[in-house]
C-alpha cells in the first residue's frame, strides 16, 4: 500500500462540486472538477494529513489539530474515501485496514469519517468490523451562480459580529444541540457545547461571522468564508445558528441575504452550505436563498471507549 499525491482514476467517483454544474459535463469541466480533489488531497497532506491508494481508490485523512487539542485524544478524520464504482469489495477492505493500521501507528484514538451512500461497502465495513458508530447525514448544498437581491425585507439586517459581541455569540451557540457531536454518546456535553463555543469565537476574531440583533441582543449568527480550490473559487456558509425565540421570524433569511451579499454580491461565484439531511425546515430555508441539494455524506465517530 502507497501513500499517494498523484491524481487517481477514483477521484472521479467523488467530485464534491459536480452539482454545481448545470447541464452536460465537458470533458474540460470534468478535468477541472478532478483537480479541484487532487488540490484538495494536496492541501490534506501539506496541513499534516496523508492518503492512501490501492487500485479500489483513494483514502484521504486529516490530523485533526484542534480536536486532539479539545478532545485531549490523537484525532483524525477519514475526510475522502474515494472508491471506483467497479472496486472489489475485498480491495476495499484491505485499503480500509491499511489506512486504519497506520492511523494506529500513529497514536489516533478519536476518528471521524464521512462516506458517500454509494460507498455502502465502505460504510458496513466501518460500522461492523471497525467500531464506528453513524452520527449524521450531512446534505451539501449550494448554486454556481446563486440569485442576487435580498430575500428577507431587510427588517433585521446583518452585519459583521465584533469582538465585544463574543459572550452573548458564545451563548447563542448553545442553542445548536442537534448535531453530530450531541448525538454521540461518547463525547460529554460540555465537550459537544466548546465545539460550538470555540468555532464562534474564532469566526469573530477572524472577521467572518455575522449577526442579527433585536434591541442590542444576538439573536442569530452566521460564519462565511471565501474558498479557493484550484482554480474553483466558492463561497462557504457555516454554521448558522438563531434563537428559538426568534426562530419563523426571517432571522434565517437576514442572515443568508448578508452572506450572499458578503460572499458573491454579484452572484458570479459560486456559494456552498451543509446541513443535516433530517433538518427539513433548514432545507426549505437555504432553497429560498437557491441552494439545494447536490450530494449527501454519512458522518461516523470512532473514540477510543469503542471497539476498535
Amino acid at each position: 500500500m502507497d501513500s499517494s499525491e498523484s491524481v487517481h482514476p477514483a477521484l472521479a467517483a467523488d467530485l464534491e462540486l459536480r452539482g454545481l454544474v448545470a447541464g452536460r459535463l465537458t470533458d474540460e469541466r470534468r478535468e477541472a472538477l478532478i483537480e479541484v480533489e487532487a488540490e484538495r488531497i494536496r492541501r490534506t497532506i501539506a496541513s499534516g494529513g496523508w492518503a492512501m491508494a490501492n487500485p479500489a481508490g483513494v483514502a484521504l485523512v486529516a490530523n485533526l489539530i484542534w480536536d486532539t487539542e479539545h478532545f485531549g485524544e490523537p484525532s483524525a478524520d477519514l475526510r475522502r474515501l474515494y472508491l471506483s464504482p467497479e472496486a472489489d469489495p475485498s480491495a476495499i477492505a484491505e485499503l480500509l485496514n491499511a489506512v486504519l493500521a497506520h492511523c494506529k501507528t500513529l497514536g489516533i484514538k478519536r476518528y471521524s469519517a464521512r462516506v458517500l451512500p454509494a460507498s455502502a461497502i465502505a460504510l458496513n465495513l466501518l460500522i461492523a468490523q471497525h467500531g464506528f458508530r453513524l452520527v449524521d447525514t450531512s446534505l451539501e448544498i449550494g448554486n454556481a451562480r446563486p440569485p442576487v437581491g435580498d430575500i428577507g425585507g431587510g427588517r433585521w439586517p446583518a452585519e459583521t459580529a465584533q469582538v465585544a459581541d463574543i459572550e452573548q455569540l458564545v451563548k447563542l451557540s448553545h442553542a445548536f444541540t442537534d448535531n453530530r457531536f450531541y448525538r454521540d454518546p461518547a463525547i460529554a456535553t460540555q465537550l459537544a457545547r466548546g465545539v460550538y463555543e470555540k468555532w464562534v469565537s474564532a469566526a469573530t476574531q477572524a472577521g467572518e461571522l455575522l449577526c442579527v440583533r433585536d434591541a442590542g441582543q444576538c439573536v442569530g449568527l452566521c460564519t462565511t468564508r471565501q474558498i479557493d480550490l484550484a482554480t474553483t473559487p466558492f463561497g462557504l456558509i457555516g454554521l448558522v445558528i438563531v434563537a428559538p425565540a426568534y426562530r419563523g421570524r426571517g432571522v434565517f433569511d437576514a442572515l443568508l441575504d448578508g452572506a450572499r451579499r458578503a460572499l458573491c454580491p454579484d452572484g458570479e461565484s459560486a456559494l456552498v452550505s451543509s446541513t443535516q439531511l433530517n433538518n427539513v425546515a433548514a432545507q426549505r430555508a437555504f432553497a429560498r436563498h437557491g441552494l439545494y441539494p447536490f450530494a449527501a455524506r454519512h458522518v461516523l465517530h470512532r473514540s477510543s471507549s469503542q471497539t476498535s
